[in-house]
């Protein structure tokens, strides 16, 4: 074996261990908008980490044009060879419709796995792609709920620079 070869194939170790890791396959790409009106066929591939792990806790998380970050437990201990989960978001968008909540069009939301085995708490967790939603009464551009509150500040400003005058 040469030294030279040997260097090189640790130094891809790592790189070839993180390939195989539990990756989101929907959504995945910047394409991808989850419709929040219809049932969402989240799924992933386990890697490697189907052979440590058996379940998975699955969550949705968001941003509100507020700027508030929500999430929401979707199930947990899922079968983590599944592959997939069929998710009816009703009940998340029933609650965010009930407290007038407003979502932001931009790329702010996505699907948490965190894996585990039976009767243990979490070892690892995972990220998806972020992604914008459709379907969902309540969605506004983040600069649009903004602009408003600016015209205010500089409506203000001007207010105080009059008085100031007089």
């Amino acid at each position: 074996m040469h030294p030279v070869t040997s260097c090189a194939t640790l130094l891809l170790l790592p790189i070839a261990a993180l390939a195989d890791n539990f990756e989101f396959t929907f959504p995945q790409d910047d394409d991808a908008k989850v419709d929040l009106s219809r049932t969402v066929q989240v799924t992933w591939e386990a890697g490697d980490d189907g052979r440590r792990y058996t379940q998975l806790d699955l969550e949705w998380t968001g941003e509100t044009t507020g700027g508030t970050r929500f999430t929401y437990s979707i199930e947990k201990n899922l079968t983590l060879s599944s592959g997939s989960y069929s998710w009816d978001p009703v009940n998340e968008t029933s609650a965010l419709t009930s407290g007038k909540t407003v979502l932001t069009d931009d790329d702010d939301f996505y699907f948490v796995a965190k894996l585990h085995n039976i009767n243990e708490t979490v070892r690892i967790e995972f990220e998806s792609d972020k992604f914008p939603v459709t379907g969902y009464a309540n969605i506004s551009s983040l600069a649009a709920v903004q602009k408003p509150g600016m015209g205010l500040l500089v409506l203000a400003g001007l207010l105080g620079s009059v008085i100031c005058m007089i």
